[in-house]
């Protein structure tokens, strides 16, 4: 039995010219093919992949309708995590040699394992077990693919439900049966956007925007973080990138829509409070915090804001509420620990109270 039809273009034909060129450009000279194989094993063995997958292609060029090259070449190429190209000889050393070449189609389930394509990865491993129902490698993968699609259709039911911290468990649990592949770093990037972690979130989508540059839910992942960041004019950008991809992308349009709102208002609270506009400028930061309650550095920058404004028409205790709340969403913000020490000094509270804000300075 061969592999069936999994829409994979499966078919016992002799590798591509591409394929094989990618390995081999070098002149043969005397070697066997056998001594070419155990060539590539040596380099095999120091982890030498690269150069064992080129001794491997030279055996096959050989010797092209021998399976345990091409499994041998596989093996290479799954640990340099070059799915594609394993699955590719898997498919080869398989339909060559069925029933020697079983831990071929198990290597290939694995690979389609860790491209996501669960259904596929399953199917593989029952034709493994048509062979040898026994086969404790195909039954073992095939738990792992059905294991793996029921976790990320979990994943992604969470994340529709914005359940960030049970989300960012699951995808870790996804993470450790097929790697961190991009479908996955996709996923743990946008679980980190909704926790929050714009900053952590950051590196996974630098990475992912280079080989999806444009790939509307990846720009708008981008540009959430860059908007957690408080990086208002590259957000925008990424919202309109990804609208320019797809139109109708209702999430991208909320999000351009809110960031310039945001940044339009703080401009006018700031312009307000340059020229002595107190209560305008108080209106105009009141107005911004309402906006997005979650986003907590940029409401402890308004919070801060505020509090100035409230201290220049005298109103020092509600200045003194502003900058605790500014602390208390951002524990880092040095600026609102020293606004509040100006404030408490202002309504002479005594020594007790500004020893007591100097001690959670020194904390933060």
């Amino acid at each position: 039995l061969g592999f069936r039809d999994v829409n994979l273009k499966f078919e016992c034909v002799l590798p591509s010219a591409s394929l094989t060129s990618a390995f081999f450009s070098d002149r043969m000279d005397d070697h066997s093919a056998e001594e070419w194989k155990e060539l590539g094993n040596e380099k095999y063995k120091s982890s030498s992949f690269s150069e064992a997958c080129d001794l491997y292609s030279k055996a096959i060029e050989l010797e092209p309708r021998v399976a345990k090259y091409y499994g041998n070449r596989s093996a290479a190429l799954f640990s340099m995590r070059s799915y594609e190209k394993c699955l590719q000889d898997c498919t080869t050393a398989f339909n060559l040699d069925p029933k020697g070449m079983l831990k071929c189609a198990v290597r290939g389930a694995k690979c389609l394992t860790a491209l996501g394509q669960f259904d596929k990865a399953i199917s593989l491993a029952r034709d493994a077990l048509l062979n040898d129902p026994r086969l404790e490698t195909a039954l073992a993968e095939k738990a792992q693919a059905e294991r793996a699609k029921k976790l990320l259709s979990t994943s992604k039911e969470q994340i529709n439900l914005c359940k960030w911290n049970e989300a960012a468990k699951t995808v870790s649990q996804l993470e450790q049966i097929t790697g961190a592949p991009n479908f996955v770093q996709r996923l743990r990037a946008e679980v980190l956007v909704g926790q929050g972690k714009g900053q952590e979130a950051m590196p996974l989508c630098n990475s992912l925007i280079q080989t999806n540059s444009h790939d509307p839910e990846i720009l708008y992942i981008r540009g959430k973080a860059l908007y957690l960041t408080s990086n208002f004019a590259m957000a925008i950008k990424h919202f309109a990138e990804a609208l320019r991809s797809d139109p109708d992308f209702a999430k991208a349009k909320n999000m351009l829509k809110l960031v310039k709102k945001m940044e339009s208002t703080k401009a006018s609270a700031n312009e307000a409070f340059k020229n002595r506009e107190y209560l305008l400028a108080i209106e105009k930061y009141t107005e911004c915090l309402t906006l997005d309650p979650q986003h907590k550095g940029m409401n402890a920058i308004l919070f801060c804001n505020r509090a100035a404004a409230l201290t220049s028409i005298s109103k020092d205790e509600e200045a003194l509420e502003d900058c605790n709340r500014a602390i208390s969403l951002d524990e880092s913000y040095t600026k609102a620990f020293i606004r509040r020490a100006k404030v408490i000094k202002g309504l002479g509270l005594g020594t007790s109270c500004f020893l007591n804000h100097l001690s959670d300075q020194h904390e933060a």
